[in-house]
Parts: structure tokens; sequence; C-alpha cells
């Protein structure tokens, strides 16, 4: 990785080949530690090392709630990592099913955070950290990742470029997180991974988490409505994975459906891209 772990600059270049203006299409260059639009000259600036490759505004209340979460909880945000064996089984889960090549992969976190589920890939991949949080990304570019202001359905990264994205307890922060997984099929390589983190919503924990906080507003999903999600898209299930929490145990299965699917806290789907 270069200096890019330890030292405050960062070489860019590593990654520049993969990048482009964000929802793909015209490449960047770099020029005076600006990101510049190859074709049309936009620019997007980089602040505190972290490139501003967004377009839209965003929710200025969820924004300044990841913010502060990011202030207050330091390197490991209990907003983002509330359960340690929960997290735990899922960085297991995550680190099997990334591709293993004898050159660095590059991977794309998507909705990274402070970027500690990634913790163990910054050594032997290229780890790309997608947030719409600049104070997450700070701590995500500690943590040895790549660190990059953006839309998770408006990813500035060229198409089939990357070799796996994965997104870790993230989509059941939305409505609808469709785009996301498209996005995520735009950019993997033809045989490269997705990998899909959320909540389950045949839990009995869950169930009991909702009686005890009410008020909760995660959207609980199953493995089928995440499927069906990815039913025009070239992409296929390769297996999903069950995660026995509050234990870091899991079972695996080829199938969207376990009859003892009530028993899983968290699930997690592994998809190839097919294109």
């Amino acid at each position: 990785m270069g200096k890019h772990k330890h030292d405050n600059e960062i070489d860019w270049g590593t990654i520049l080949p993969v990048l482009s203006v964000p929802g793909g299409g015209e490449p960047l260059i770099l020029k005076d530690d600006v990101f510049e639009a190859k074709d049309s000259g936009r620019k997007y600036f980089i602040r505190e090392r972290i490139p501003q490759l967004i377009e839209a505004s965003l929710h200025e209340e969820v924004i300044s709630h990841y913010n502060e979460a990011a202030k207050k909880f330091g390197e490991s945000p209990k907003a983002v990592e509330v359960v340690k064996t929960i997290a735990v089984g899922l960085r297991k889960i995550l680190y099997s099913s990334i591709p293993q090549n004898n050159a660095k992969s590059i991977v794309v976190d998507v909705g990274c955070g402070h970027g500690r589920f990634s913790l163990g890939l910054v050594k032997d991949h290229i780890v790309i950290g997608v947030d719409f949080c600049q104070q997450m990304l700070c701590l995500a570019q500690k943590n040895g990742l790549y660190p990059l202001l953006a839309d998770g359905m408006k990813l500035p990264i060229q198409d089939a470029s990357v070799d796996a994205v994965y997104t870790i307890e993230v989509i059941q922060l939305f409505e609808d997180p469709a785009l996301i997984l498209k996005e995520a099929s735009r950019i993997v390589k033809p045989g490269g991974s997705i990998i899909v983190s959320t909540l389950n919503r045949n839990s009995l924990l869950r169930r009991l988490n909702r009686k005890i906080f009410p008020n909760n507003r995660t959207i609980l999903r199953t493995p089928e409505d995440i499927v069906l999600m990815t039913k025009r898209l070239p992409v296929r299930l390769d297996h999903v994975s069950w995660l026995l929490g509050p234990t870091p145990v899991y079972k695996r299965s080829n199938r969207a459906s376990w009859f003892l699917s009530s028993l899983a806290s968290n699930i997690v789907l592994h998809f190839v891209c097919e294109k």
C-alpha cells in the first residue's frame, strides 16, 4: 500500500485507474491535488485527504448524526458496532468470501464507516472505503482504507473494474437499497463478488429487540427480499451465511431459505457477477 497506511500523503495513483465521475463513465485524472474529469474538466476537491466525490446534497441530520458518533466513540463507534460477538462473526464471513489472488485485489466497502470491518483485508488487498460521513472516513483512513466521500447509489468507480464489493449492515438504513446493489453489479468484474450483510427479519432475537425498542427505524429483510432486488441484475446467488447471533457462529447454505432461519440474527448473501 506504499505510503497510505502511515504517512500523511496517500498514493492516489494506486486506485486512480478505477476512479470515475460519480455513476461511472468519464475517468478521473489528478491535477495539483484535485481530481478532475478527463473530458469535461469537472473538479472534485480533496478535503482532509479525502476526495469529495459526491454531487447530490445529503440529509444534513443524517450526516450530523454520524459525524457526532465518530467524534464521541473514536476508533470504535458503538453506533456502528454494537454487539462485539456479532461483529466478529460478520468479519469471519466477510474475510472468507473475499477472493484470494496472488496480486492484490481491489475491493470496495460501501458504507465503510470507521473501516474496522475491513481491518483484516487491508494488508493483502486494496480497500476503497465509500461513505458520506467525513469524520467516519477520517477514521477509515487511519485503518488503512482509501477513503472516498461518495454516494453508494452513485459510485465514482469505473464499470467492471474491481474484484469485490461488500456492504456490511448498511442496507437496513435505506427504504430502497436496490440502487446500491445495482451500482455494485456495475463496478464488479465478471466473476467478482458482491457481499451483502443485513439484519434478519425472521430472527427471534430481532423481534424481541423490536418489542424492547419499538422506535427502532432499521428495516428488517429476509434473503428472499434481497434476492428479489437483484432479479434484473447480472448476478446469481452463490450462498447465504446465517449468523447465529449473539454468537459468532454461522451456518452456510446455497439457498435463500433455511428451516432454522429464526435463529439467525444476521444474514450475509454472497452474489457472483455474471455479466
